[in-house]
């Protein structure tokens, strides 16, 4: 006899929802914590938990207090977000709170939680930490390896440098200017070629542009013909203080507005010099 698909749905969901009951009466005990928000089955208070969660924790604390209490799944966890919180914690009551949790990544990552980090406060952990004291962190095996950590923070710094950019600085004389007055530069020795690198229209060093000589002649005479061929007048509109000089970042920088419309001469006042 063949079960109807609604009931293998209702079957799981039963199973789900008594295996949820169990586990959260045998780890329901009378404790006497701290307040906090109220756990959701199974998750507890995960979805509470941001990308951040410092920064969740910290939102919480500003709620609930310095010393709240929440549920990670199943585990009953007290977060201290104070100074005083603290205070108890590490140094009033640290015997109390030394021991490490057992979890799965101390039993599969730390050979059953045997390492000086997840292991319990014992006489094994005294001695390992003795040990790694006296052979790993001593002042001479530290200046053993010395060249050695040297190499690799040099390394680390180049590949991954803490700091990308160096600290900004600002100019003693103006290198822009609001206003557009092309009359500014017409007493300035600076160089079109970019030998002065505060001008690169054809770039510098060894890879500049081949083409220079040859770009400024076809500059010139292009310029020269269509102001000897046009006159010249700003769009509909537009008085010279509202121009707007800004421009639209392509592969090829255009203007947003259009800066001059130009006005057939008559034949007879034109001579097209090519």
């Amino acid at each position: 006899m063949e079960l109807a698909p609604w009931a293998s749905f209702l079957a799981i969901v039963l199973t789900t929802v008594l295996v949820t009951a169990f586990f959260f009466w045998r780890n329901r005990k009378s404790y006497n914590l701290p307040p906090g928000p109220r756990a959701w089955p199974v998750i507890g208070n995960l979805n509470l938990m941001g990308p951040l969660p410092h920064h969740s924790l910290y939102k919480l604390s500003s709620r609930y207090g310095p010393l709240m209490s929440l549920r990670f799944g199943f585990v009953p966890v007290v977060v201290g977000s104070s100074v005083g919180a603290a205070r108890s914690i590490l140094k009033t009551n640290d015997l109390a709170f030394i021991d490490r949790p057992m979890t799965a990544a101390g039993k599969y990552t730390a050979y059953n939680n045997s390492n000086m980090l997840w292991s319990p406060y014992d006489d094994y952990w005294r001695q390992m930490r003795k040990l790694c004291q006296a052979e790993l962190l001593s002042t001479k095996q530290l200046k053993l390896h010395e060249h050695a950590r040297g190499e690799e923070v040099k390394e680390t710094m180049r590949t991954h440098p803490v700091a990308p950019l160096l600290m900004p600085r600002q100019s003693r004389e103006d290198t822009s200017w609001p206003l557009f007055r092309p009359e500014r530069f017409l007493g300035s020795s600076v160089d079109v070629r970019g030998q002065d690198l505060e001008l690169l229209p054809f770039g510098s060093g060894r890879r500049m542009c081949p083409g220079q000589a040859l770009g400024l002649k076809m500059v010139q005479a292009t310029l020269a013909n269509l102001l000897h061929a046009f006159h010249w007048r700003l769009p509909d509109d537009v008085a010279a203080e509202e121009l707007s000089m800004e421009e639209n970042f392509r592969i090829r920088s255009t203007q947003t507005q259009t800066a001059c419309s130009p006005l057939r001469r008559t034949v007879n006042d034109v001579h097209v010099y090519i």
